[in-house]
């Protein structure tokens, strides 16, 4: 009895395992990886415009900060040369 309960388990897993998914699974589970791999690029691409526009606004604050300090630094040299 115990060999036949082996041997009706064992088949029960080959049956289950020869069904496998079916064609028309697989296709539609293509499609969903595809359409995640599309949307997953789009983010990444759209992520580095935006990494890019704010380095290039850092950079602008940077150079405007830095000619604003030569501004203020040339206008105390001109107050102390007064006194």
């Amino acid at each position: 009895m115990k060999k036949l309960a082996q041997l009706f388990t064992v088949a029960g897993l080959l049956v289950f395992i020869a069904c496998g998914p079916s064609v028309d699974q697989n296709a539609v589970k293509a499609k969903l990886l595809d359409s995640l791999k599309k949307d997953s690029i789009a983010k990444v691409e759209k992520l580095k415009a935006e990494a890019a526009e704010l380095k290039a606004k850092a950079t602008a604050d940077s150079i405007a900060e830095a000619d604003k300090a030569k501004v203020n630094k040339s206008k105390s040299k001109k107050v102390k040369s007064l006194f």
